[in-house]
C-alpha cells in the first residue's frame, strides 16, 4: 500500500469525515457525562438526553461513509435518516461501513477480535432511540429504565472500539484510514491509501 493522498484527497471529502468524527468525538463526551451524572441516571430526562446524543451519533457515523463516497455518489447528500444515506451509499458500494483496523508503521490490518457497532446494530439501535424520544402519552408502552441505561453503555463501548482506529474501503484498490487519537494528540487523522499499479 502507498499513501496516494494527493490524487484521491481532491475526489474524497476526507474533511467532511473529520468533522463527523470530531462532533462523534464531542457527543462520546455528553454521553459519558450524562451515564456518570451525579444525580440519577435513570430519570426520563436524562434517558431522553442519551438517546438525542446515541441517534446523533449513529446519524453522524453514516454521514461520514456518505463523505468518504461523495465523489462516486456525484454530490454531497444533505439528508439525515439512516435508511435513506444507507440505500444511496449501497448504490456505489455495499461494504462501505467501517472496520476497526491494527495499524502499525508497515501495514493496516482489520480486527476481528474486538465487539464492536455492526451496521445492523446501529440501524436496530437508532430506531430504540426514536422510540425513547417519541411521547408515549397514557397509554403507550413505557421502556424500563435500566434496559435502556444498559444498552447506553454496550453501545458507547462499541462505537469507540469501532472507531479508534478505521478503515473504510471506497473500491478494491482504495481505502479511508482514520484514528480519533493520532500519535496521542486527540487529534483525528485521516489518510488515503491506494494500491500500486
Amino acid at each position: 500500500m502507498v499513501d496516494d493522498s494527493h490524487h484521491e484527497a481532491a475526489t474524497i471529502d476526507y474533511l467532511g469525515y473529520v468533522e463527523c468524527m470530531d462532533e462523534i468525538k464531542e457527543r462520546i463526551s455528553t454521553i459519558d457525562f450524562a451515564l456518570m451524572v451525579p444525580h440519577n441516571p435513570l430519570a426520563r430526562d436524562n434517558i431522553e438526553s442519551l438517546a438525542l446524543n446515541f441517534r446523533k451519533t449513529f446519524e453522524l457515523i453514516i454521514m461520514a461513509c456518505q463523505a468518504a463516497h461523495t465523489h462516486m455518489i456525484g454530490r454531497k447528500i444533505k439528508v439525515w435518516r439512516i435508511k435513506n444515506i444507507d440505500q444511496i451509499i449501497k448504490r456505489y458500494n455495499h461494504d462501505f461501513y467501517m472496520c476497526p483496523v491494527n495499524a502499525t508503521k508497515t501495514a493496516i490490518d482489520d480486527r476481528v477480535d474486538v465487539d464492536v457497532l455492526t451496521l445492523n446494530e446501529l440501524k436496530a439501535a437508532y430506531k430504540t432511540c426514536g422510540d425513547w424520544l417519541h411521547a408515549k402519552g397514557p397509554y403507550g408502552d413505557r421502556p424500563e429504565p435500566q434496559a435502556a441505561v444498559d444498552a447506553f453503555q454496550v453501545w458507547r463501548g462499541k462505537v469507540v472500539r469501532l472507531l479508534n482506529a478505521h478503515r473504510v474501503r471506497i473500491d478494491e484498490r482504495t481505502f479511508l484510514y482514520c484514528t480519533m487519537n493520532a500519535a496521542g494528540s486527540g487529534r483525528t487523522h485521516v489518510s488515503i491509501f491506494g494500491r500500486m499499479e
